[in-house]
């Protein structure tokens, strides 16, 4: 007798698996990209379109071009969890917030918190598919896009082989650029400074210029004009108008670190004035996201709920113990997370923006101010949502799309699970690497992401004295026009105004990293008017993870001894 159904089985088990390897190696290259991009810039890739391409490249490979759409859901799956790791774990906001304010943690608790964060996020997220991926049927446009990409790369060759193309080519030149510009000797220069004065001020100094990165460059090409065209407006007026005028006065000096300390205050004001913004329309779908929980997936989701209350246990453990946090405050953060989180994800799922960072910090200042004096804890309180809204947010994105492709919602939470396990052990020494290597807070890893969140602390934390003159009313100004601006985006003058985030991270990295976002986004578009680039996308994928990559292992070199820092 010949079984039928056993051998289905066992292939099925072999197409995950072959899936999951793949996405957990193309994770690990997201997550170093994201935590090198997240430092750097501000930005970080969901990485759904690297993770799709990618895998149903490497998957093809594998299977001799036996691969199929639904294995490329479990890869993209298993990589976007893990390439998201950083913003779990918050080593892109609060954690490095708290190092420039002098705390600093061992790597284990730093780890482990973010994996904890994780399991939460995942439980949340699988709660909330039955409501809102399945009943409600909301668009998730992300998850959308990404089960068209995977349908179109296993459907059509000759897209399927463009594309990849134009990841492997984006993503070679974009590492071969960043190891001649970083390994030694190098053959390339970091930036090129414009000359000139400002205020009878040299721009050079103050880091006006055009830094050399392809990844600066796909990052404007993922961001879009009005972006692209906000962060340099923002950086002029930062770096070109009011940087020079402080110097001049004897404000401060003449270079990027001691002018920093001023402007993250205009830079923090308009960033919090979108997070207010976007925070009061998400109170507007509280009630509703109460009730998506209530109507979760009951008995199939009883592990997961086991997985929620444990690793909440865990977390309040993790936090008395490594962190001196009191275990009721971290009781309340949690159950703030619940909420926020399902806040959050509905947002996704209607516009495809999930607002985490802006919820960690709206968070930080209320418990900041419910127990003012003790910023590290307002801190760690903020990272709770934050991180566990982003695992969120990832799955829900992935399981739109693989509701679509018609993928097993179990197998993709195990996929979330295990890449979220691999991303957060990775994600600690690659930071570690990174800010050893590099000096966190210095012009190569500005760390633009954790400003709001060492501002506000510092703010809550009654630490007045670290507030240069003139700097908090500026920053006033700039929470003032920011919430104008964030008021009128949601006008129809939306795309004739400057998006108010990226105004303020204009303010808070070096003016010469937006000129080459800038230019990527403006040359993208242009050129997009008369020609079809189906593959830009593609090609700044590979862009960001190539430098990154070579980033990391040029830091490793340092660390090791193997080659000389600069």
């Amino acid at each position: 007798m010949t079984a039928t159904v056993a051998p289905a089985s066992a292939a099925t088990a072999e197409l995950t698996m072959r899936g999951l390897a793949a996405g957990l190696g193309i994770g690990a290259v997201l997550a170093a990209a994201n935590v090198y991009i997240g430092l750097k810039t501000g930005f970080f890739d969901t990485g759904s379109v690297t993770a799709a391409l990618a895998g149903a490249m490497v998957l093809r490979l594998a299977s001799g071009g036996c691969s199929t759409a639904l294995e490329t859901n479990v890869c993209q799956t298993a990589a976007t969890s893990a390439g998201v790791s950083a913003a779990v774990a918050g080593l892109l906001g609060a954690f490095p917030a708290l190092s420039l304010m002098g705390r600093d943690y061992p790597d284990w608790a730093v780890a482990s918190w973010g994996l904890t964060l994780a399991v939460i996020g995942v439980a949340i997220a699988h709660a909330l598919r039955a409501r809102l991926v399945v009943k409600e049927a909301l668009p998730f446009p992300s998850g959308i896009a990404t089960a068209t990409l995977i349908r179109a790369l296993h459907e059509r060759a000759a897209e399927r082989q463009a594309r990849t193309r134009a990841l492997l080519a984006g993503g070679g030149l974009s590492a071969a650029v960043a190891w001649l510009r970083d390994g030694r000797p190098s053959w390339i220069p970091a930036a090129l400074p414009f000359p000139g004065q400002a205020a009878g001020v040299p721009l050079a100094p103050l880091g006006v210029g055009f830094a050399v990165s392809p990844m600066l460059l796909s990052v404007g090409i993922l961001a879009g004009p009005r972006v692209g065209l906000s962060l340099l407006f923002g950086a002029v007026v930062a770096w070109g108008a009011v940087g020079p005028a402080l110097v001049a006065r004897g404000a401060a000096a003449g270079s990027y670190e001691a002018l920093i300390g001023w402007l993250v205050f205009p830079g923090v004001g308009l960033g919090l004035a979108e997070a207010l913004v976007s925070l009061a329309g998400l109170l507007l779908t509280a009630r509703r996201a109460l009730g998506d929980l209530a109507s979760g997936p009951g008995a199939t989701g009883r592990p997961l709920a086991i997985a929620f209350l444990g690793a909440s246990a865990a977390l309040v453990l993790l936090g008395h113990f490594a962190f001196d946090l009191h275990p009721l405050a971290l009781v309340a953060a949690i159950a703030a997370t619940v909420i926020l989180s399902a806040t959050c994800a509905r947002a996704a799922g209607e516009t495809d923006i999930s607002p985490v960072g802006q919820i960690g910090q709206v968070t930080l200042l209320s418990f900041g101010a419910a127990s003012p004096g003790a910023p590290h804890a307002a801190t760690l309180a903020g990272a709770v949502p934050s991180g566990a809204a982003a695992q969120t947010g990832m799955l829900l994105w992935s399981f739109k799309a693989g509701h679509l492709l018609g993928a097993s919602p179990r197998r993709q939470v195990v996929a979330q699970l295990i890449g979220a396990l691999v991303g957060g052990v990775l994600v600690v020494p690659i930071y570690r690497l990174l800010t050893t290597s590099h000096g966190l807070g210095s012009p190569a890893l500005p760390a633009p992401g954790a400003m709001p969140w060492k501002v506000l602390a510092e703010l809550v934390g009654r630490e007045g004295a670290a507030v240069p003159p003139g700097a908090l009313w500026a920053g006033g100004v700039g929470l003032a026009a920011g919430l104008l601006l964030s008021l009128l985006s949601r006008t129809r003058l939306s795309r004739a105004l400057p998006s108010p985030i990226a105004l303020g991270i204009g303010f808070l990295v070096p003016a010469m990293y937006a000129v080459p976002i800038c230019l990527g986004a403006l040359a993208t578009w242009a050129m997009g008017r008369r020609w079809k680039l189906e593959g830009a996308a593609a090609a700044a994928a590979g862009g960001i993870a190539g430098e990154a990559v070579v980033a990391v292992a040029v830091a490793a070199l340092i660390a090791t001894g193997l080659l000389a820092p600069h």
